[in-house]
This record gives structure tokens, sequence and C-alpha cells, in this order.
């Protein structure tokens, strides 16, 4: 009894090690700023409030939780999302353990890659953050679905805020059947109600009191409605030929490889031996359709769970199909086999991380630096109009690109106000010919900004600092290669507009 705890307490610390590496860089900047977050970031309570109210989330509980955060700081967001997204993983080998259906060597090897796996980067962005409770709530739900059962049930209707997870319901429903009406689960489905009726009730109650009193309003009005079979087949094909995209630092990952061999020589042993033709069938059949069920949320709705962009948050549940799939194949091999997949797998997916954390970093540092060059331009203060020629696009992470409220916050947060409209240097003439009284807001940080006839207006070229003759950057601007130009725009002869 002792040596089985030893030993579990041994893969806990492994895994923690292990996603510490793959995710540990999130930690490294607390207060970072990404994207939707500077919808958050400086803005009042109220207007978060009214922002998640009209985005029908129930009972408000986003807008009270982001609230909430904000209060603590914006470092709570990284740091609790790192605790849960791990917690997760805890859960889930109590899950598999529970289950019984794989080996030790088995199991370590599916929670493993269900916690390193590449996928949702896009958990650095504290407007995500909701993403990573409910994930936790579900597998909390999971782990005590059979000793606290209205506890199960209370946090399933919780976690099922996030939506995708009342189709992702369905893998804890089989396992309960699994587990306690085998072999006999067809028939046990027709007595199924009255066994656990308060799971069977859970996802509608959730659906019935959303779509009743919570229906999305104002600017989210229709958002996430777009329910079409057809675009699951091109969501699909974009999905599997996004795995192209993929790129990984080979220094990182040969200097990982030989640390990885070594920690897996002694973790993989001879338990493929009882990974039999029947289990090698069920492990890869579970992680098929596990990875089906959480991908088919996404795909009705035509959206693409990439890895680059901020689309990488739509694969929340893929890791756990993925994982089982790659375990699927792996743990037949023979040992020499096994160990070098493993090893090799594992030390891309590090680099993967170690490398999307490092280009975060530098994201941010980037984002700290165009606000001090900001607040140091006349030209740009008097401005009404902002037009952004970023030429520095390589120091954004995951290839993205800065959106008009991202700039907008930039602007905000140099010159303590909210008077200046920014947007891409080759939309002006978006700006003269859409309402931009309806994005003039305090959510997009341009509250206070007047749309006049003839507004004054600059572009700004972001461009990157020359390197000296040695074609090495001075240390002090390592990350922050910046220099901007400024210049002020006429816009009646301006060569994308033609003001009367």
């Amino acid at each position: 009894m002792i040596d089985k705890k030893i030993n579990f307490n041994i893969e806990i610390v492994w895994l923690a090690i292990a996603y510490t590496i793959m995710h540990g860089g999130i930690l490294l900047m607390p207060n970072a700023v990404f994207w939707d977050d500077w919808l958050l970031y400086r803005s009042s309570d109220a207007i978060i409030l009214q922002t998640f109210r009209e985005a029908g989330s129930i009972f408000n509980s986003a807008g009270y939780l982001h609230v909430f955060m904000l209060w603590m700081g914006v470092w709570s967001y990284k740091f609790f999302t790192f605790v849960l997204m791990f917690g997760s993983g805890v859960l889930l080998n109590f899950i598999l353990k529970r289950n019984a259906l794989l080996p030790r060597e088995g199991r370590f090897l599916v929670v493993l890659l269900f916690l390193i796996l590449p996928f949702n980067f896009a958990r650095i962005a504290a407007i995500d953050f909701p993403y990573a409770l409910c994930y936790f709530l579900f597998f909390l739900a999971w782990s005590v679905i059979d000793r606290y059962r209205i506890t199960a049930a209370l946090l399933f209707l919780a976690s099922f805020n996030i939506n995708s997870l009342l189709v992702f319901y369905v893998l804890p429903i089989l396992d309960l059947l699994y587990r306690t009406h085998r072999p006999w689960i067809l028939k046990s489905l027709a007595r199924f109600p009255l066994y656990r009726p308060e799971l069977l009730v859970a996802p509608f109650v959730f659906y019935f009191v959303k779509v009743k009193y919570f229906q999305a309003v104002g600017f989210y009005e229709g958002y996430n409605e777009n329910l079409q079979y057809q675009n699951m087949e091109k969501a699909a094909k974009l999905q599997f030929k996004d795995l192209a995209t993929i790129e990984f630092n080979e220094l990182v990952f040969l200097a990982l490889l030989p640390i990885a061999f070594f920690i897996f020589l002694k973790k993989i042993n001879t338990d493929s031996e009882k990974i039999g033709l029947k289990l090698f069938a069920i492990l890869l059949l579970a992680g098929v359709f596990s990875f089906f069920l959480g991908a088919l949320p996404y795909w009705i709705l035509g959206l693409v769970p990439t890895f680059n962009e901020w689309a990488s948050r739509h694969q929340l549940l893929l890791p756990l199909g993925t994982a089982l799939v790659i375990s699927s194949l792996l743990l037949p091999c023979p040992k020499p086999l096994k160990l070098a997949a493993v090893s090799a797998l594992v030390s891309a997916c590090l680099s993967l991380g170690i490398v999307n954390y490092y280009d975060f970093a530098v994201d941010w540092n980037k984002q700290k630096t165009l606000v001090k060059l900001f607040s140091e331009n006349e030209d740009i203060r008097r401005a009404d109009v902002v037009l952004m020629n970023d030429s520095t696009t390589g120091f954004n992470a995951i290839k993205r690109e800065y959106r008009f409220y991202e700039w907008n916050g930039l602007l905000e947060r140099a010159f303590n106000d909210q008077t200046r409209f920014a947007l891409p240097s080759n939309n002006l003439k978006w700006y003269f010919l859409n309402d931009i009284n309806r994005l003039s807001s305090e959510m997009y940080k341009a509250g206070s900004h007047e749309v006049k006839e003839l507004p004054k207006v600059v572009e700004v070229k972001i461009e990157q600092l020359p390197r000296n003759r040695d074609g090495i950057y001075l240390l002090e601007n390592w990350f922050t290669q910046l220099k901007i130009i400024v210049d002020v725009v006429d816009i009646k002869t301006h060569h994308s507009m033609n003001v009367p």
C-alpha cells in the first residue's frame, strides 16, 4: 500500500515537472495583456458586466468572475489557469485509475500527453479563463460522479457555461455505464433515467434556462448560432490541414531529447505485454470518439481549432482524444521503439511550449515598448485617428495580428484617455464608410472618441531598429528592437481616401 502511494506521488511529480516545462512560461509574464484582454483591462465593472450580460452569460456569471479576477489583478488569471489546467490532468489520472482499463504505464502516458500536447496556447489570454475554470469543474464532477451525486450534477451544470462541454458530457456518462453496468451497457441505457435521473436532466435543464432566459442580445445577437452540418466537412479538412503549419525549434528539441530519453528509460517498462488487441481497439476507438466529441461543437459552427492565432482556444477538448489515440498506437510497440517515440514526441511538445511562451514574452515586451514610444510623441497625442503601419509582425506570437481595439488599448494606456481611434493604415476609407459610433465605446477603449468630418489623422510606421555592425542587437534592446515614424496625414489627398 505504501509502495503504491509512493509510486503515485512520483508519477504526479513527473507530470508536474513536464507540465511546468510546457506551460510554466505563463507564470513568467503575470501582467501580460493580449487580444480580447483589452476589453477587460482598465475597463469599469459596469462595462464588463454589460458586455457579458449581452453575451448571454447565465446569471452573468462570467461578468462577475472577470470583475473578481481583475480585482485581484491580471496575474491571478495566469496563476489559476496554470493550476486548474494541471488539476484537470490530476483528476483525469484518478478517473483513468478508477476505470481500471489501462495499466499504470498506459495511464501515465495518457495523462502526460493530455497535459503537454501543444493545444490551446490561447489559455494565456485572461478572456479565456472561464475555459480553464469550466474545464476543471467538468473533470472534478466526473471524478466525484460516484460518491457525490448532487454535487457532481451541480458541477456539471456549472461547467456547461462552456457550451461545448454539453457534447463532451457523453464521455463521463459512458464511463459510468461501463463501470456500473457492464457488460450489459445497451440494456442499461433504458434503465439509466431511473438509476441517475439528475445526470440525465442536467444538460436539458441548462439548455432550457440558457435559451429561455439568457440569449445573446445587442452586439452579440446571433453569436454561436450558425449551426450547420455543412460546416463540418470543410472545418474538419482545415483542421487536419493546419497540422502542417506546426513549427518547432530544432535546437530546443535536440537539447530536450536526451533528458526525455533518460527520464523515460525507467518509466517505460514491460506493461506493453498487457496491451492486447482488444485493449488496443478499445483505446483507439475511445480516442477517435473523444476527439470527435471535442471537435464537433466547433466544426458544426464552422470554427476551426487551429494552432495559430486565437482559434487555438477551440482546441480545449482535443487533448484527451488525441492522447488516447497516440497511446493506443505506442503502447503495443516494443520497448526500444516505444522509448524512442515517446522521448521524441515529448521533446517536440515541450520545445513548442518553450518557444511559444518565449514568443508571447517578446510580444508583450513589444506592446510595452509601443506604449512608451506612443506616449512620447506629440503628434499621436493630438490625433483623432491613428493609422498603424506595422512592419514588425515577426514579433507577434502565434502568427497573430493586432485588432483595432488592441491598438486603442495601447493608446489608452499611453495617454490615459480614450479620445483616439486606431486601425490599420489601409483602412481609412473603412473608418468613414462605417458606423464608428457603434465601436467608439469604453469597451473598445475609444469611449471619448468623436467622429469628425475632418479628423486629425496620423500614420504610425512601426519598424525594427537597425542592427549594429556585427549584426547583433544591443542587449538592452533584445526584446524591444522597435522605433516609430509618425507622419501627419492630409486626408483630402490621402491615396486611400477621397473626402469631399
